[in-house]
């Protein structure tokens, strides 16, 4: 296993990469963070989805963040970045959608999801569109329609802080040889509290919706 993550590394640091690396995303006050990154095995290519300022038709920023998307066959050109999760009309997630965590053929609630999102939202209703964070999930066929499916519920503070954030699952193979972990979901999230203090949270659920109970902090 360590052999496969130091060939990995090596083979991503040789990469013929542009600089900066990743999708490119320009513009005026454009910026482009939290990145979630896969290899599809089916379609022979990279894809990426990430945290980005919110734009209109006509490319200007109209505040709030967005979820970006680009694919790449050899991770050094990218097709043209595009939005594929805005906020909401109304809602919990009505001014900001970021932090993406992408898992890829996974079954969710029972049924078998090509592409799941977990990712931040708010509301901006507090004074500041950066509180009251909260942690939502959706799923694709493709990995750029996106549908909502639900918030998830979480023990998040009020809305005087920073909320849930940063949002990131794995989900564990069937055949796990723990048998308490086989099949299920494990995520990490962070969160600042209305002290000042900062946590980081780990729980863990059996279909990837219901049921997330704390599992420890780190």
């Amino acid at each position: 296993m360590r052999r496969m993550i130091f060939a990995l590394g090596v083979l991503l640091a040789t990469a013929a990469f542009t600089d900066p690396p990743g999708p490119p995303n320009p513009g005026p006050q454009r910026y482009n963070y939290g990145p979630s990154v896969l290899w599809d095995d089916s379609a022979l290519r990279w894809r990426a989805w990430w945290c980005g300022a919110r734009v209109n038709a006509q490319g200007q920023n109209i505040g709030g963040d967005a979820i970006w998307y680009a694919d790449s066959a050899d991770a050094a050109t990218w097709t043209a970045a595009q939005m594929v999760l805005q906020p909401s009309a109304a809602g919990w997630d009505s001014y900001h959608v970021c932090d993406p965590s992408v898992l890829r053929n996974v079954k969710l609630a029972g049924v078998v999801r090509p592409y799941v999102m977990y990712y931040t939202g708010a509301d901006g209703l507090s004074g500041s569109g950066d509180k009251d964070g909260r942690i939502g999930v959706a799923w694709s066929p493709d990995g750029i329609a996106w549908t909502r499916l639900q918030q998830l519920t979480l023990q998040c503070q009020s809305n005087q802080d920073m909320g849930c954030q940063h949002f990131s699952a794995v989900k564990i193979l069937e055949g796990n040889p723990d048998p308490a972990f086989g099949g299920r979901y494990v995520a990490t999230y962070s969160q600042s509290k209305p002290d000042g203090s900062t946590g980081t949270y780990v729980v863990e659920s059996g279909d990837g919706i219901h049921g997330w109970g704390n599992a420890g902090v780190p």
